[in-house]
């Protein structure tokens, strides 16, 4: 049996990092009306996401809806990226966005930050290389 996600083609470079930060850009939009789902990481361990609604959560990574997928750009996938992670975690982060890049700072400077883009394919139950 194959399962995995279809991807909605947003995809992330990262831009710039350092402690306490890390700068992320679209590089990437929507290729499909899709949802893309996105989490923080901090020191390579997932961040628990504040979204408990059904449909707005999965496996810990918050959703990114991809609607306007036929009008929206990098620019608009970023500040809709940025709008999520402020709604989802707590205020010891900031989140802003600035053309097609998103910005995540821990507040007191620490920790190794990352944002990510959920994907999974599995074979007969098997996580299978990406």
């Amino acid at each position: 049996m194959l399962e995995g996600i279809i991807p909605s083609g947003v995809s992330l470079s990262t831009a710039e990092f350092g402690n306490g930060k890390v700068v992320k850009q679209v590089d990437a939009a929507w290729n499909i009306r899709s949802i893309a789902w996105v989490a923080l990481l901090q020191d390579k361990t997932l961040v628990p996401v504040s979204e408990t609604r059904k449909g707005e959560m999965l496996d810990g990574y918050a959703a990114v809806h991809g609607h306007e997928f036929l009008m929206e750009r990098e620019a608009d996938i970023a500040d809709k990226i940025a709008e999520t992670l402020e709604n989802n975690y707590g205020e010891e982060y900031r989140f802003s966005s600035e053309g097609d890049r998103v910005t995540v700072q821990r507040i007191d400077g620490e920790g190794e930050l990352d944002i990510q883009i959920y994907q999974y394919l599995r074979i007969d139950g098997e996580e299978a290389g990406q």
